[in-house]
Parts: structure tokens; C-alpha cells; sequence
């Protein structure tokens, strides 16, 4: 399949994806008063929706290099009930997974979150990253798929994002 067909089946797919999925949430906002199920593939971003005097919702943004200390944050410093997957990740759940965090960064939502704590330092082998580069170079080399969705993939620094507040997370 040719680069050109391939970003359009990805951007036909993901525009159907729903998150959470049947394998729990692949990205937030989600809201720490509830029992919340993470999917095994996720942001590795914390995306609890925290107070904040800014207009919007505001997550989090803390970064994990491992889901044991992202599952460990949520409960510990934002009291979730977590439930957690148990073994690996099935195909089906890689799919939806895959689609769900491609859409977050295809679509916008990824660049323009609102985060108390910048997630600056996202690891280069986290799926988000490497969805941000692919979809910067196709646009670099593809004009009707910049035309459409833009050349800008990848967070903006955003100050606002990042506000001081009373509460420690």
C-alpha cells in the first residue's frame, strides 16, 4: 500500500475510534471520581482532570516510562480506583489503542490539551511521539494532507498550561 493510501485508511479508522474503548481509556481527560479502567496501551500521560483556575479542562501531564508507576500516581496521588489490565495486550486492543492515540494527535486534541505539568518529557518510544513525527513528515510531504489537518503535530508550548496551583499532584 502506497504512503498516500495507507495515511488515508489511518485517518478513515481513526475517525471511527471511541475512547475509552471496550479495553478501558487510551487517553484522558478522565475524572479521578470514578472507577476508571486504563487499556495496557495508553499515552503513558496522566490525564486525570485536575482543578485549575485556568478556563478548560486541565490535566495533569505527568510523564511514566513504566505503567506500573503510572497506575501508582493515579492511585497514590489522585486516589483513583483503578482498575488495571490483567496479562498482555490482545491485537484487538492494540488496534484500538493505535487508532484511539492516533486520532488524539491527528485531530488536535493532543497539541492543544491543557496540562498542569507539561509533559516535555515524553519518552521518543512512546506511541504519541512517534505518531506526532509521522504525521509531521507526511505532511512535509503531502499538501493535501497538510492542507487538511496541518503541519503542526506536535505540542505547542503552551504557558498557560502549566499554571501554579495549591495542590501538589
Amino acid at each position: 500500500m502506497a504512503s498516500d493510501e495507507w495515511a488515508e485508511y489511518l485517518i478513515k479508522a481513526g475517525s471511527k475510534v471511541k475512547n475509552p474503548s471496550d479495553y478501558g481509556y487510551h487517553h484522558g481527560p478522565f475524572d479521578s471520581r470514578r472507577r476508571l479502567r486504563i487499556s495496557v496501551l495508553n499515552t503513558m500521560v496522566c490525564d486525570v482532570v485536575v482543578p485549575s483556575k485556568i478556563p478548560g479542562t486541565v490535566m495533569c501531564g505527568r510523564t511514566f516510562a513504566t505503567k506500573g508507576n503510572l497506575y501508582r500516581h493515579l492511585r497514590n496521588i489522585h486516589n483513583i480506583d483503578l482498575q488495571t489490565p490483567n496479562g498482555g495486550c490482545t491485537t484487538k486492543e492494540q488496534v484500538a489503542g493505535e487508532s484511539a492515540i492516533r486520532k488524539l494527535v491527528l485531530y488536535g486534541g493532543w497539541r492543544s490539551a491543557l496540562y498542569r505539568h507539561e509533559p516535555s518529557d515524553l519518552s521518543e518510544k512512546s506511541l504519541i511521539y512517534e505518531y506526532a513525527c509521522w504525521y509531521k513528515d507526511l505532511a512535509a510531504e503531502d499538501e493535501d494532507f497538510r492542507d487538511r489537518y496541518g503541519s503542526a503535530l506536535h505540542r505547542k508550548p503552551l504557558s498557560a498550561a502549566s499554571p501554579s496551583s495549591a495542590s501538589s499532584d
